[in-house]
């Protein structure tokens, strides 16, 4: 104590000064740096603090937002910073609010549950992951429905919305696969219910599923009446050895399986001929069905099953789900035709999905993905209408593509190829022509290049994802449009990518049910008259 009281200098600046720290010229210029920045953003916050207009708040809130970061907050500096720059405490901690705001995307909505731990908690790595685990496309899927949007409140009138995803499963099989994919991560169920998404919830009712692959509802529906015939009518008159020559399957993909051959080692999937169905060794010959099942004698029982077919209602061809009643023989044999193509359509629907996730991962330098698809038009609506007017709407065309590219230096963070920084956007193409064909698709793709060339990112390599829709994208006029596009755009190769048929769901529905969504609600509010689509476009572009 008496030495403290002889030096003015406290017992730590003395140790450093023994252990002989030395401070290099970088370390004096960042000193000097900080001290300039201090200075000058004390110098703004004094003169606009107390005025009581707009710009003054509106700077006020930018600093806040801008020095109240996640450094900030972990070295809990904030008393420190409001002392340096004239600002009160409590004012500094707003500036967390505004950030959010500002960052109103998939980071907001993972900083919302982002709370303060003890230094033996879960790390913040675990937890995102936990978190990502909760959206990716096995568990959860996005609602198409426009209006299904989920929102928090961060801050007096400031809200967080985004997209609600419905669960493909019970949170119970969701940990159980998280247990397996990640068994290093030491976490218990309750724990990994809590970092869930608060836009990510259950299944119910109310989910009516729309646009559904007809061959998965109708295979799965076929696959569930004949076990069920099978559980019920022969194995109870079987012995044991002979159950197990007609297997009840638990699971569709299981028995699709068992009339492939085994996967090739060398890449861990399934021969293409076996696929096909042009492999000699293998197919639905393989699955034993017994007599009873292959019988269509009188006495045997009658079931009930379901299948697609096309009817005539008012001299137009119809889909429909028709109600069967026959013989076992009718539904099996209906069943092996459905398995016969079933097996090669649900391995390419999850191939290309597994292809695109992997491209958009290691996206490689000059190479850019667009994933373009229609919405479906919307149609203008007003809030106070006469009656005659909601049979003569005017109806907006509205397209949606998601851009994937690597950052570029004008626009923030620059991308490196040891470094990589994807970046994901929604470019809307707004218009009053309703015909959805080759060349309005042409005119889409000239759109996205202008776009692309303005923020300076040179694109070598263009991978294109649509659906298989003849008249926008697959017919030979499309072809034909598509003859001279590495000629016109300078770029070295251009791949368009088909999804398999009625899968090509994606962010693209979410996107476009979203913006049709922020339209009605703009209506219905009185904030906005869209009439045309010059007034749905002036209305996005003022807002």
């Amino acid at each position: 104590m008496a030495s403290y009281l002889s030096s003015k200098k406290s017992p730590t600046v003395s140790n450093l000064e023994k252990m002989n720290v030395v401070v290099t010229p970088e370390d004096k210029n960042d000193i000097h740096l900080g001290k300039a920045v201090i200075h000058d953003l004390r110098e703004i916050v004094d003169k606009t603090k107390l005025l009581r207009i707009d710009g003054a708040r509106t700077a006020i809130s930018i600093i806040t937002a801008s020095t109240n970061g996640s450094n900030i907050q972990n070295e809990k500096k904030k008393v420190l910073l409001g002392k340096k720059i004239g600002l009160p405490v409590k004012r500094i901690s707003g500036g967390k609010n505004v950030r959010a705001k500002i960052l109103s995307s998939e980071e907001s909505c993972w900083k919302y549950i982002q709370r303060k731990t003890r230094k033996n908690a879960i790390s913040h790595e675990i937890k995102k992951i936990a978190y990502d685990f909760w959206l990716h496309p096995d568990n959860s899927r996005p609602s198409p429905n426009k209006t299904d949007i989920k929102r928090v409140r961060i801050a007096p009138k400031q809200f967080s919305k985004h997209t609600i995803h419905i669960l493909d499963k019970t949170q119970t099989e969701i940990f159980h696969e998280f247990k397996i994919k990640y068994p290093e991560v030491s976490m218990n169920q309750r724990t990994f219910e809590r970092l869930k998404p608060f836009f990510v919830r259950a299944a119910s009712p109310k989910d009516r599923l729309t646009c559904c692959c007809r061959y998965h509802i109708e295979a799965k529906s076929l696959f569930l009446k004949c076990m069920e015939f099978r559980k019920k009518h022969i194995h109870p008159q079987l012995s044991e050895k002979r159950k197990n020559k007609f297997p009840v399957y638990e699971h569709l993909t299981d028995i699709a399986v068992a009339t492939l051959c085994g996967k090739d080692t060398t890449n861990d999937c399934f021969n293409k001929a076996c696929l096909d169905r042009k492999c000699t060794e293998c197919g639905v010959r393989l699955l034993d069905f017994s007599d009873q099942e292959l019988s269509d004698h009188p006495e045997a029982p009658t079931v009930s099953w379901e299948k697609y077919e096309y009817i005539t209602v008012q001299n137009k061809r119809k889909l429909t789900l028709v109600r069967k009643c026959s013989k076992p023989s009718e539904m099996f044999a209906h069943f092996k035709h459905v398995l016969d193509h079933f097996a090669g359509h649900q391995f390419r629907a999850y191939w290309q999905n597994a292809q695109l996730k992997s491209l958009k991962e290691n996206l490689p330098q000059n190479n850019c993905i667009v994933i373009h698809d229609y919405s479906e038009n919307y149609a203008c609506k007003e809030r106070v209408e006469v009656q005659s007017t909601y049979f003569q709407r005017t109806e907006v065309t509205i397209h949606v593509s998601i851009i994937y590219r690597h950052s570029v230096l004008e626009l923030g963070v620059e991308s490196f190829p040891d470094d990589p920084c994807i970046v994901t956007e929604h470019f809307f193409v707004i218009s009053s022509d309703e015909k959805h064909d080759q060349c309005f698709t042409s005119k889409v793709q000239s759109l996205v290049k202008e776009y692309l060339d303005s923020i300076s990112y040179n694109v070598n390599v263009f991978h294109e994802f649509t659906d298989g829709c003849p008249v926008q994208y697959k017919s030979r006029n499309c072809f034909g449009t598509l003859r001279n596009i590495c000629v016109e755009n300078n770029y070295d190769l251009f791949v368009r990518n088909y999804f398999e048929t009625s899968h090509a769901k994606g962010p693209q529905d979410a996107a476009r049910g979203l913006i049709k969504n922020h339209v009605d609600l703009a209506v219905l509010r009185g904030s906005a008259v869209v009439q045309n689509a010059h007034d749905f476009f002036n209305y996005f572009e003022k807002t």
